[in-house]
């Protein structure tokens, strides 16, 4: 448990990391773009395509990080209702839903990657894959922090803010 706690630790560096990496390089080529644009009047060609890159994967990994830290959307108007073990068969129920449906973006946004791979881009040398592959990507991450998450779950681990409510 302890090398997976570490694995995790690790992961959730990276992409912190990479979001930093990205919402930089976001505003550094949203910048010039706006000042070669409307200061020299002559706009760049690669700034517009490079920053819907990054814009994809920033959705992309931050969405799986959000599903790490567990801040998506809730619907709390019931479930602050129920009681600690009810909230728990509701994250468990949640998570299997996230798998499936992580598991889904896999395969399909797999082979949507695979199809952009003859596909350049407009102003890039490169294949419009570096855009589609963020989706499984995303799929990937986010099956393992579900993952990650169940198993905190079913060991009762203390790390799992539902344990240190719920009396089974």
């Amino acid at each position: 448990m302890k090398v997976l706690k570490t694995f995790n630790r690790l992961l959730a560096r990276a992409e912190d990391i990479v979001l930093v990496l990205l919402t930089l390089a976001l505003i550094v080529l949203v910048g010039m773009q706006v000042f070669w644009r409307y200061v020299l009047n002559s706009p760049l060609q690669t700034t517009d395509e490079l920053g819907r890159v990054c814009m994809g994967w920033l959705v992309f990994i931050g969405a799986a990080a959000t599903t790490r830290l567990s801040q998506h959307i809730r619907l709390t108007m019931l479930t602050d209702k129920f009681s600690p073990a009810a909230n728990l068969v509701l994250d468990v129920i949640l998570r299997l839903l996230m798998i499936a449906f992580a598991v889904f973006l896999v395969k399909n946004g797999l082979y949507y990657a695979g199809q952009q791979l003859v596909t350049p881009m407009v102003t890039l040398p490169f294949p419009k894959t570096i855009n589609s592959a963020a989706i499984p990507v995303f799929g990937v991450l986010t099956i393992y922090h579900c993952v990650y998450d169940l198993i905190l779950i079913c060991t009762k681990d203390p790390d799992t803010p539902h344990w240190k409510e719920v009396q089974v």
